[in-house]
């Protein structure tokens, strides 16, 4: 890609494609103006996509910079896009970096306030890569135009390597650099002012106007070439890690550069051009083969840029020669060579070039034999079987050949791998062979392999066997000693045994078995035949006999672990005794108990521990202490002589060594001081430990001690002195850090002095509890709604556990304390688990100091079981498993769930095979129902209950069906006829509503005459309005006709039973009159002459007992409205 830039602050970008440049590709670029000639754009290619990136300064007045990518796929460039908005200036130099390896891309840039900025373009995702380290605000501005920074990749390494002059004068001439990784997408400083800087370059007191990277095209050294403001070039290697000097064979130190206005150094390293590599040659060098046999020739010829040619030479025999151009067959050259007539060694030379415009030439030779291919004949006699250690193997063969025999080897095979070639005696004048092996051979089974060859070179290696080299005898162990031959306890035993092998000894080992059975096997070390181990005993090892075998392995396995012997060991330590109660010269009073108690321990066991006391009459009684636990101790209650009371402690361990300690205790005729323990036993304390003793007199106090065991032994702390006959003193114990100790107060008056009845204990303890979980694992996954039992195991060292409390944090947030039920171990039982997700808990145990030990894990609860579906049921309101049409059902389910229930959807398929999904409502409890009422099909309806709980799980194996009856008739409605009687020859139209709850099929009149005689005939529908329209004739009989309508739906069912009557009359003409006359009937008209003269046409009709009238006008007009009179009997009034 080549980018110009002309004077009309245009780029203009064009594509060279390897012939000419393609003119589609190209494009024009609006920059910002420049500033002092500075290029303020770059192109590069990214190495693992196919798309270029072009930077350049926004034409937007300059204050950012723009890009465009180009895809070399569809010779296409993007819309422009901004690379990134400066904080001050105008774009002014631009570098871009890239790698053929990389789909990364190094950018730098220098803006017009010299601020120095980076970036890393990723080509992958198309964007400027998050994080970079800040500007450099003050970088060297060179304003003649070179550009005084750049980067570069390593070609072999994992850096993009950046570089800048520092714009202060004490290090603007040095280079100063920082890298970014691309292995861990890592910049090696967070802000460009604290980059490394190299040394000082040039002569010295130049400043760097001009910089260029040059990377090496194999490893990951990178050249700096540098041109300073005093015509001054200088170099420096980045080696990986750092700038290095070059302080040998400098460049020149002055040119002319012109103070760096333009590039005027260049660098570029030496690239290499192997010469193509020939590999998997046939025949191999040395093949021979038959006269006259065609051979294939042919070897693999790679090369780093392209295979050109392929040649091979052959000297034949009679040094003639012969050249062939080998072919490219299935990622092999190759040629069949037909000229093998003449015997004799044949010379391949293959000749490989490429397609460099170097001679890049390989030269490789090979030979080949044509002649005798008979290999010797090889009989093998005898040689095999099996040899004991020091014997002779002999080995004897046949060998002929239908020329001549050259050389017969013996190739042996030792079981280490190791090989011997021997040469055997010809025997006989036929190549009767023999050789008889003496050399020291190792054990195992030796290989070996006879090889013939004739005159020709024939080889015959084809006769293999073996024989088994072995050693059946066992080691010789003697001279075993042990030193020291009768030992104590804690004497290094030190065992030493001859050991004799034929062969080769594997292991020697000393069995070292105890008194009481147990054993230790031990690995002796030797010097020639001399072995030896030592083993210390120690103290508190058991006397007694050891008994001491030597077990000895050769290499063949052979085994001697006969020889043993027996060294007694002796236990001579006496016990250690400690005297804790009474100490020395103690004073009790009279008739006062004395308790002895005595610290006594030994390396092995301590068997008694006696106490003898001497009264001061003389007499003499002796007493075994108990045992009370780590202690041994006897209460004396003989104190009823005044006076010196002389006791020896005398201990024997179980080996009868002895340990005897001296001591006295007085009795004085006077009351001892009363000494009473204030501080209470078994106190805790943080810090230091405050005792307090009360003691009292009937005579003068003189002091106070306090007595105290820390380290099992009891001694005085303090002491104080007091006065007077009571006294309150509090000893304050410091510097003890968790521990133990047991304490007591000894009073002294004037006269006698006394303990406390009883010693107590005392602790310092800042260590927590120790809380170790048990339960459950951590992690462990319950389903929801189960009982989660949390125990953990809680001690304290010194101090009782006051209480353990558990603090959980649901799902959602929440928390909660649980007091733990205390016991081995703690527990507490978490019920309220319906919530699904992590439950985190935390164990927190306080001692009586409120020292606090803690622990933590969490549990999950999930929910993989489906809602729990039963009882469904779809029954009618009117009971029974059918229903009528358009009667609802009541569909019915229960359904529970470990967790919640989400929805209950009930998938309902109508007889016409249609469905429709309806939404269940919680009616009680977990019972959901739906009012099913779209049952306006006949038929059977099927139901699919569909359950979901809120972690999604499913249950939809529930079904139900019911059935949807039409038993009903339709309902025949509001008939009417107009006019309301029936005229002859009048137009007369019957009207019905028909209803019914499915569809209605057809509705008929039945039209019976008064002679009986009847006719259907099939109504109109208009909706659910049905019609007929017709006309009585003139000879139409008077009287009641009947009129029936039958209805039938579309399910057969017929309603008949809607009838009802009408009937002929004869028209009558009448005057109003006020009285009816007498005996006026049906049929009759009467004349009236009233006040109006006008006659008025009357229709009288009898029916049910009433007189209807109506002018005959209105029934002319379909009028149905009549004037009505009920009829009594007599004579009747009627009013019109």
């Amino acid at each position: 890609m080549v980018l110009t830039l002309d004077d009309t602050r245009t780029i203009q970008g064009a594509l060279w494609n390897g012939t000419g440049f393609d003119n589609g590709t190209n494009i024009s670029l609006s920059v910002d103006a420049q500033e002092n000639n500075e290029i303020n754009f770059d192109f590069v290619w990214e190495g693992q996509t196919e798309e270029g990136l072009a930077v350049y300064a926004d034409p937007q007045g300059g204050g950012a910079w723009a890009y465009r990518t180009y895809n070399l796929t569809s010779k296409a460039w993007s819309a422009q896009q901004v690379f990134f908005t400066l904080n001050s200036g105008n774009a002014q130099k631009v570098k871009l970096c890239g790698h053929h390896n990389s789909s990364l891309v190094g950018f730098m840039s220098k803006d017009s306030s010299n601020d120095m900025n980076v970036r890393i373009w990723n080509g992958t995702n198309g964007s400027v890569d998050a994080g970079f380290p800040t500007e450099e605000a003050s970088t060297e501005d060179n304003p003649n135009g070179a550009g005084s920074f750049d980067c570069a990749f390593e070609t072999n390494g994992t850096q993009i390597v950046f570089g800048y002059v520092d714009l202060t004068n004490s290090v603007d001439d040095r280079i100063h650099h920082f890298y970014y990784d691309m292995d861990t997408a890592q910049w090696s400083i967070a802000a460009i002012d604290d980059a490394n800087s190299t040394d000082i370059l040039g002569a010295g007191g130049g400043v760097i106007e001009a910089l260029e990277f040059i990377a090496h095209p194999l490893t990951e050294e990178i050249m700096a070439v540098a041109m300073l403001n005093a015509n001054d070039i200088d170099v420096a290697l980045w080696n990986g890690t750092n700038f290095t000097m070059i302080t040998t064979n400098q460049p020149e130190l002055t040119a002319e550069c012109n103070a760096g206005s333009q590039v005027c150094a260049g660098f570029d390293w030496f690239r290499n051009d192997p010469v193509p590599d020939i590999t998997q040659i046939a025949p191999v060098d040395g093949t021979s083969g038959n006269l006259g046999e065609a051979v294939t020739i042919q070897a693999n010829v790679t090369d780093n840029l392209a295979v050109d040619t392929v040649i091979l030479n052959v000297s034949l025999p009679n040094g003639s020669t012969r050249q062939y151009t080998l072919l490219q067959t299935d990622g092999l050259y190759q040629v069949t060579f037909n000229d093998t007539n003449g015997a004799g060694q044949h010379d391949f030379v293959f000749i490989a070039n490429d397609t460099s415009r170097h001679q890049n030439v390989n030269i490789t030779n090979v030979s080949y034999t044509t002649g005798d291919t008979e290999e010797p004949n090889v009989t093998l006699i005898v040689g095999n079987g099996t040899f004991e250690v020091g014997t002779k193997v002999n080995i004897t063969a046949n060998v002929t050949d239908d020329t001549a025999v050259d050389t017969v080897r013996v190739n042996l095979t030792f079981p280490n791998g190791s090989t011997l070639l021997l040469t055997p005696e010809n025997l006989t004048g036929e190549h009767h062979v023999n050789i008889t092996i003496t050399i020291d051979m190792s054990f195992g089974v030796h290989n070996f392999t006879i090889i013939a060859n004739d005159t020709a070179n024939n080889i015959n290696n084809s006769i293999t066997n073996s024989f088994n080299y072995t050693d059946i005898s066992i080691p010789q162990v003697s001279a075993l000693t042990v030193e020291p031959d009768t030992a104590n306890q804690s004497d290094t035993l030190n065992i030493t045994a001859t050991i004799d092998e034929n062969g080769k000894v594997s292991t020697a080992q000393a069995n070292v078995t105890f008194p009481n059975g147990s054993s230790v096997l031990l690995a002796m070390t030797n010097d020639s035949t001399t072995f030896n181990v030592s083993y210390a005993t120690e103290l508190f090892h058991e006397q007694g006999t050891y008994n001491i075998s030597i077990v000895v392995n050769d290499t063949n396995d052979n085994v001697n672990n006969t020889i043993y012997t027996e060294v007694t060991v002796n236990d001579v330590t006496v016990p250690t005794l400690n005297l804790l109660l009474p100490a020395n010269s103690t004073t009790f009073m009279q008739d006062e108990n004395v308790t002895v108690r005595v610290n006594a321990t030994d390396n092995r066991n301590v068997s008694v521990v006696r106490v003898n006391v001497t009264q001061p009459n003389g007499n003499f009684t002796e007493f075994n202490l108990s045992k009370e636990g780590e202690l041994f101790e006897i209460n004396y209650t003989n104190t009823s002589q005044l006076g010196v009371y002389n006791f020896t402690i005398l201990t024997n361990d179980t080996s009868d060594n002895e340990q005897t300690q001296p001591n006295f205790f007085e009795i004085l005729n006077s009351t001892k001081p009363s000494v009473t323990l204030l501080t209470a036993d078994n106190i805790g304390s943080l810090d230091d430990l405050d005792l307090e003793c009360n003691v009292t007199t009937s005579n003068t106090l003189a002091n106070i001690t306090l007595y105290t065991d820390l380290t099992g032994s009891f001694v005085a702390n303090e002491t104080r002195n007091l006065s007077g006959g009571s006294n309150v003193t509090t000893f304050v114990i410091g510097g003890v850090t968790d521990q133990s100790l047991i304490w007591n107060c000894l009073a002294a008056d004037n006269v006698a002095e006394g303990f406390a009845i009883a010693n107590f204990t005392a602790h310092v303890d800042t260590t927590g509890p120790v809380v170790v979980n048990d339960t459950p694992a951590n992690g462990q996954e319950f389903a929801a709604g189960s009982v989660v039992a949390i125990t953990a195991n809680i001690t304290d060292n010194n101090l009782s556990i006051d209480q353990a409390i558990l603090n959980i944090t649901r799902p959602d947030g929440s928390t909660r304390l649980h007091n733990m039920t205390s016991g081995t171990p703690y527990e507490v039982n978490i019920t309220n688990t319906s919530a699904l997700g992590v439950y985190t808990y935390n164990i927190s145990a306080n001692d009586t100091l409120d020292n606090i030990g803690t622990a933590q894990r969490i549990f999950n609860v999930t929910d993989s079981q489906p809602p729990e579906v039963l009882a469904l049921t779809a029954v009618p309101f009117n009971a029974g498993n059918q229903v009528e049409l358009n009667q609802s059902a009541n569909i019915s389910v229960n359904v529970s769930d470990g967790v919640a229930v989400d929805k209950v959807l009930a998938n309902v398929t109508f007889p016409d095979a249609t469905n429709e999904v309806f939404n269940l409502t919680v009616h009680e409890g977990s019972r959901y129902n739906l009012s099913f009422a779209n049952t306006t099909q006949a038929g059977l309806y099927n139901i699919t209950i569909l359950a979901n709980d809120t972690a999604d799980q499913q249950n939809h194996s529930i079904k139900a069906n019911f059935t949807v009856n039409d038993t009903r008739p339709p309902a025949v409605l509001n008939i009417t006829t107009l006019p309301r009687l029936l005229l002859r020859t009048n137009l007369t139209n019957i009207t019905a509503r028909v209803l019914d709850e499915g569809t209605v099929d057809v509705a008929v009149i039945n039209l019976t005459f008064i002679n009986l005689t009847s006719r259907d005939s099939v109504m109109t529908s208009f909706g659910d309005i049905y019609n007929l329209t017709f006309t009585p004739e003139a000879t139409a009989p008077k009287g009641v006709y009947n009129i029936s309508i039958l209805a039938n739906d579309t399910n057969n069912n017929l309603n008949q039973t809607v009838r009802f009557n009408s009937s002929f009359i004869l028209a009558i003409e009448f005057s109003p009159t006020t009285t009816l006359p007498v005996g006026a009937e049906e049929g009759h008209s009467q004349k009236t002459n009233t006040a109006n003269t006008t006659r008025t046409r009357m229709i009288l009709l009898r029916e049910r007992g009433c007189l209807w009238a109506s002018p005959l006008r209105f029934l002319s007009k379909n009028s149905d409205t009549f004037i009505t009179h009920p009829l009594g009997g007599g004579n009747n009034e009627l009013i019109f």
